[in-house]
């Protein structure tokens, strides 16, 4: 007579270890993965300070498209004008990209920008008074941006 084992109930115990194993490790996984490339407010050390590097780039970036890439308006006295609407046109949208993040960010004009002097000559600057807040850090500043025509 030969015994007849049934190996049933160790498989199924296999199986379930398997299962749980695979999910611990798919759950310590998937969150990291999910971060990659992130960098969260709660852990930076001052948030708001990178986030004010980034709008500052962004402004002197986007002021020099405006100038370079296909603008009609030349660097001259007498477009001055013209160059305000736009560079406020171009705040009032980094204003709401920020707003979309928690941010508030605003940005004033301190008259229209000018044409530069002295080795400046045939750039714009303009000078603009800078505030960001994410509710419990505010940064404040003056800053004059020169776009080279």
């Amino acid at each position: 007579m030969a015994s007849s084992r049934d190996d049933g109930g160790q498989l199924l115990l296999l199986a379930g270890v398997l299962l749980v194993i695979s999910y611990v490790l798919f759950s310590s996984q998937a969150s990291l993965i999910a971060t990659l490339g992130q960098q969260s407010g709660r852990e930076a050390s001052n948030p708001v300070v990178i986030d004010y590097v980034a709008v500052r780039e962004a402004i002197q970036v986007t002021l020099t498209r405006e100038h370079t890439v296909g603008a009609t308006v030349t660097c001259t006295a007498g477009t001055e004008a013209a160059m305000k609407v736009r560079a406020e046109a171009i705040l009032q949208n980094i204003a709401l990209v920020e707003s979309r993040r928690g941010l508030k960010f605003a940005a004033t004009l301190n008259g229209p920008p000018t044409v530069g002097a002295d080795e400046f000559v045939g750039d714009f600057l303009y000078d603009l008074t800078l505030s960001l807040t994410n509710g419990e850090t505010s940064i404040n500043e003056r800053a004059e941006f020169r776009v080279d025509c």
